[in-house]
Formats: C-alpha cells, sequence, structure tokens
C-alpha cells in the first residue's frame, strides 16, 4: 500500500510524493528527489525535523534532546525516523531551495 505526502515549505511551495508502506519518510523522500537537509539519520540531530499538519505516523527513534516532549505533542517530527501510517502533510521551516529538487520532482 502507498501512500501520498505532501512536503510544504515556508517559500509557500509543496512536493507531492508517494511512500510505501512501512518506508522510512526521508528515504521516500530521496527516492522521488527530495533531498531534506540531514545529519545524523538515528534521530538525535535534527536536522531533518519538520511538523505533521495532518495525517498518521510513528517514529522509530527521537532523542529527548532532539524533540521535547512539548515538540512531539505539536506534532515535530524528524524525518529520518517517521513512517506514515496514511495519507500526511509537513511542513519545513525553510525554503524548499534547500532540498536540492531535482528537476522531476513534482513541485507545485
Amino acid at each position: 500500500m502507498k501512500h501520498k505526502v505532501a512536503f510544504s515549505f515556508a517559500d509557500g511551495k509543496t512536493v507531492f510524493f508517494p511512500v510505501e508502506q512501512n518506508e522510512i519518510l526521508i528515504d521516500a523522500a530521496m527516492r522521488n528527489g527530495i533531498k531534506i537537509p540531514l545529519d545524523c539519520r538515528e534521530g538525535v540531530c535534527a536536522t531533518c525535523q519538520g511538523r505533521c499538519e495532518s495525517g498518521s505516523y510513528t517514529q522509530d527513534y527521537v532523542d529527548d534532546e532532539a524533540l521535547s516532549a512539548q515538540d512531539l505533542a505539536q506534532g515535530k517530527v524528524l524525518t529520518c525516523q517517521t513512517r506514515v501510517q496514511s495519507d500526511a502533510t509537513f511542513y519545513f521551516d525553510f525554503a524548499s531551495t534547500l532540498c536540492s529538487q531535482t528537476e522531476s520532482s513534482p513541485v507545485t
């Protein structure tokens, strides 16, 4: 089963892409040419942080120094640890130009 995901950015751009069942969110984004800033891939640095605006997800591991309990309650996620469980929308507080999108990325 695939889920449809939207990434919205501070500059108003939105990118849509499919995510396979049980796939890590950042892996799906990268497979679709969307390179969210990333450092550790271990749930510790919070470089890949975003916020879920709609949909269901789980997170494999999030260090409490990367995201506080309050951050988690506000829907903040680490894309390197997130697995979507439904269609979902995520917001990132930076411009889409930081994502090194390829020509084939479906940006609207």
